[in-house]
């Protein structure tokens, strides 16, 4: 009878191990896991929003972003032919007037017979102001010299930049092009859909060219403003694929919280309002008041008249040519101009990351960043 208890005893206890070592592993598992599952409840900004965000949009108004303002190329344009008028954050009513080829305009004057032409965002296309307190506007009147707007609502410097080799041919007196950036604007070149960067953005339908690899990409979906369903898939693969995707609150929930925290798009902010501590905030008109302010510093003071009278003296002296990108390897390439002789189809640019920066003409195509 003894005998028979003995394995018995031995079985209970190696029972009571095993339990003991699966509570172990268990419990600290499961704590981990539900403290996953409670951070996607309490941080849900941290984690794809695409249902919520998806749901929100109408095929009524997909219809008329691409009667007015989608483009195959660029994802989205100023609509053309139209004056809007809104109040901005001021209570104050802006008009906003765009030409046929999609450009805010300043004054009578034709657009096309335009000397300098500055591409950007929509610190370049004035938000917030009226047509003559744009950037641009500020620029002509300053220098005495015929100005393009090229500046659009949310663009990145590779939308800025497609835009200005798409339309280049149209401007045949130009001599200087001018792509003006922010700091913002590099992580735009990052994304392929403005909502994932900017979850509260008013470019809803906003599929957007990117940068990947060091490579322009086009916009996702392949024709994705064939029809609304063709969008919404175009939407979705961008959400599971932009750089700055974030993972979606699902089971397993501490990868999931693991993913958020490890994701660009949470802590890349997060480490830029720890820079910028301390550091004056924008105001109600910094989209394009800063920006007028910056460049008319570039132009006026001790030395203004002095920089005013280069800029002119090099208008005067340089060819109105421009080359725009042939598209031999890919229809979003940049392409250069060849180097070793003045090409005449070569016309120089300039980047500026907050006043306009005269281009010399030494080389075909020179540029300047400030």
């Amino acid at each position: 009878m003894a005998d028979e208890l003995v394995p018995a005893a031995a079985g209970r206890g190696r029972f009571r191990r095993t339990l003991l070592w699966l509570t172990t592993i268990t419990v600290p598992v499961l704590c981990v896991e539900m403290s996953g599952f409670a951070l996607t409840r309490i941080k849900p900004q941290l984690f794809d929003e695409r249902t919520p965000f998806l749901a929100t949009l109408r095929p009524e108004n997909f219809a008329r972003f691409k009667a007015g303002s989608a483009s195959r190329l660029l994802g989205w344009d100023n609509p053309p032919g139209r004056t809007v008028k809104q109040r901005n954050c001021a209570q104050a009513d802006i008009t906003y007037t765009f030409d046929e080829d999609h450009l805010r305009v300043h004054n009578d004057r034709p657009a096309r017979n335009a000397t300098v032409l500055i591409a950007g965002d929509s610190y370049t296309e004035g938000e917030e102001v009226e047509d003559s307190e744009t950037f641009p506007a500020v620029v002509e009147r300053t220098l005495g010299v015929a100005v393009a707007n090229l500046g659009v609502g949310g663009y990145g410097p590779d939308q800025a930049l497609l835009k200005l080799e798409a339309l280049a041919d149209r401007f045949p007196q130009a001599r200087v092009a001018v792509l003006a950036i922010i700091y913002d604007d590099l992580r735009r070149m990052l994304n392929s859909y403005r909502p994932v960067l900017s979850g509260n953005t008013g470019i809803k339908f906003g599929l957007k060219p990117y940068m990947r690899d060091g490579q322009f990409q086009e916009i996702p979906g392949g024709d994705p403003f064939l029809d609304f369903a063709s969008f919404l898939a175009a939407a979705n693969l961008a959400f599971d694929e932009d750089y700055w995707r974030r993972p979606r609150a699902r089971p397993p929930y501490s990868a999931a919280a693991i993913d958020a925290a490890l994701s660009p798009t949470n802590w890349i902010p997060t480490i830029h309002q720890n820079l910028m501590q301390g550091q004056s905030q924008m105001s109600c008109f910094s989209p394009s008041s800063r920006f007028v302010r910056a460049c008319a510093r570039s132009t006026t003071g001790s030395s203004g008249w002095r920089n005013r009278a280069i800029l002119r003296r090099w208008l005067s002296s340089s060819q109105p040519t421009f080359r725009t990108s042939a598209a031999a390897n890919s229809p979003l390439r940049p392409q250069r101009a060849p180097t070793g002789r003045r090409s005449r189809s070569a016309m120089s640019v300039a980047t500026s990351t907050g006043a306009a920066i005269a281009a010399r003409p030494a080389t075909p195509t020179s540029t300047a960043t400030g």
